[in-house]
């Protein structure tokens, strides 16, 4: 039986839980100074960076993706 491999987004869903307070709590790679880090076909990327190309593409010059307290969708 041929063995199912995920999809890049099933594979990045796996690396977070939702807290009750609705934020993301990254449960894979950090950075020395605490930034999720997700490797996509061996290039790392800052987690949330890679979230927003994900779903919207590349992210509009001048605007700056933040997570002031914590991270949600």
């Amino acid at each position: 039986m041929p063995k199912t491999q995920l999809t890049r987004i099933e594979l990045f869903n796996l690396k977070y839980e939702v807290q009750p307070s609705g934020c993301w709590y990254w449960l894979a790679s950090r950075s020395v100074k605490g930034y999720a880090w997700f490797n996509d076909a061996g290039r790392m990327w800052h987690a949330h960076r890679w979230r927003w190309m994900h779903e919207h593409g590349p992210v509009p010059e001048g605007m700056v993706l933040d997570h002031f307290v914590c991270d949600t969708p």
